[in-house]
């Protein structure tokens, strides 16, 4: 029975990825649009579907782990519009890359604040995979100092949302942890979209159409994954997203890669892969 959970979990991550690699295209198709507009979308969105949803399945709105769920909508809010800003101005593949530096930073959170042991060698898969980045902004001439360092700390950011999503599935609905991400979210964005409004096109409006359904879906799997499974062991599921993002930037965007990028590449993933392995491995052991 756990080991048929676990696979839940894992499950749920993998149609969460690709939702969020859906989101990720549509963002960077919608690039006239300012990315705090963009959020601002989002979040109404989610807003009225939450509401509508929960108000029928009669489910609280408010939780009970409210400290929390507060933290979980500010992180969540500053990671995702660093991370729209970030996919706005760099390739998929590299935005990607970073992004999915959070599981560095989830596994270092849980175990710290849910006490999720690692092992040693976890560690070096974590520089491996740092190195890997490095290894890409190396030939990558759109990703600048400046790009890695606010998508580094988008991950940041967003690794501590995760956490806090797994510490929530404990005692909240996956609706309930969702919800408070709009409501912190659109007053935040709402203030620069008053003052800095873009009216989008036809085009524009369908993308932003599909960036609000794909991320609003994606964010209810990926919360349904952690309530399931470790926060190490679900994060690192998502490393297959670069592969989506390598695809997109070739079919879609005719970048041509470099067999350096492919090396960064690797790195990223190899580092991610292998320390899913390993934190599968412990907690068989454990």
């Amino acid at each position: 029975m756990a080991k048929s959970k676990k696979n839940l979990g894992i499950q749920y991550m993998f149609i969460a990825v690709l939702l969020f690699s859906v989101m990720r295209l549509s963002v960077k198709l919608s690039s006239d649009v300012p990315f705090y507009q963009l959020v601002f979308f989002r979040s109404v969105f989610a807003l009225v579907a939450n509401l509508v949803v929960m108000k029928r399945l009669s489910i609280s709105f408010l939780g009970n782990n409210k400290k929390v769920l507060w933290l979980r909508g500010m992180l969540g809010t500053l990671a995702l519009m660093l991370n729209f800003y970030v996919i706005q101005n760099i390739s998929l593949s590299s935005a990607s890359s970073l992004h999915y530096l959070a599981p560095i930073f989830v596994a270092a959170l849980g175990g710290f604040f849910l006490k999720e042991k690692l092992k040693w060698i976890q560690y070096l898969f974590f520089v491996l995979a740092f190195c890997g980045v490095l290894v890409i902004k190396k030939v990558d001439t759109s990703l600048s100092l400046w790009f890695l360092s606010i998508g580094i700390i988008a991950a940041l950011f967003a690794g501590g949302a995760y956490v806090c999503v797994r510490q929530l599935s404990k005692t909240e609905h996956p609706l309930t942890i969702v919800s408070y991400f709009p409501m912190v979210a659109l007053p935040i964005s709402f203030v620069p979209t008053l003052y800095n409004w873009h009216a989008p096109s036809i085009e524009e409006w369908f993308w932003i159409l599909v960036m609000a359904v794909s991320v609003y879906f994606a964010q209810i799997f990926m919360t349904k994954a952690y309530k399931n499974d470790k926060a190490a062991n679900i994060a690192i599921v998502g490393y297959h997203s670069i592969i989506y993002a390598v695809g997109l930037d070739f079919f879609l965007f005719g970048k041509r890669f470099t067999w350096t990028e492919f090396i960064g590449i690797t790195l990223v993933i190899g580092g991610m892969f292998f320390n899913g392995y390993f934190a599968k491995r412990n907690k068989k052991r454990s």
